[in-house]
């Protein structure tokens, strides 16, 4: 995941925020309801983490697919020379426009795209949205919580959470990688 991706996926996941405030504003109005009438309402830690998983999920892979583009790219350049053809990318926008006049406007994104998105459904959707109930539970081994969370536990959720990413969005990554080397095959007739 590039620096430009995850800007992007921070900027995406900000705006989801944003637009999702009035739901939270609304599931607060009816716990209080439900609770004034004896109703048990559902668990806010687990409503918390849902939202959390699904706004994250969403964000990146709204990201993922926009910057497909420069991942095949990438992908292409890498792998030219083992399929015999050095030197015929050179570059990114030189690549990117070789792609666009072989293979179409969408030439770039389309190679790998829904292993691409679904990899950031789980890839993002875990990492972001594990955090919160990572941290809480850690928080009750390591200790803190209560807004005075230690280093320790924001590292060791951090920890966590990068590596079932990683053992999630692994498997998906190396389909996406390999849908992209099989275009670049097929374009070049291989």
């Amino acid at each position: 995941v590039t620096a430009a991706e995850r800007l992007v996926a921070t900027r995406v996941r900000a705006r989801i925020y944003d637009l999702l405030s009035f739901v939270r504003v609304a599931d607060q109005d009816a716990r209080r309801r439900a609770t004034s009438r004896r109703i048990s309402p559902l668990s806010s830690g687990a409503m918390s983490a849902a939202k959390e998983f699904a706004v994250a999920a969403g964000s990146n892979m709204v990201s993922g697919a926009m910057f497909n583009c420069f991942d095949v790219a990438r992908v292409r350049l890498q792998i030219q020379d083992g399929l015999g053809q050095p030197g015929y990318y050179r570059g990114l926008p030189q690549t990117l426009a070789k792609i666009v006049k072989e293979e179409g406007i969408l030439g770039p994104w389309r190679p790998g795209l829904g292993a691409a998105i679904f990899r950031e459904l789980f890839y993002g959707g875990f990492q972001f949205g594990a955090y919160g109930p990572i941290k809480t539970a850690l928080g009750k081994v390591v200790g803190g919580g209560g807004g005075n969370d230690s280093m320790v536990q924001k590292l060791l959720t951090s920890c966590c959470c990068g590596a079932g990413a990683s053992l999630l969005g692994c498997p998906t990554d190396v389909i996406k990688t390999r849908l992209q080397v099989l275009s670049l095959s097929r374009s070049l007739s291989l």
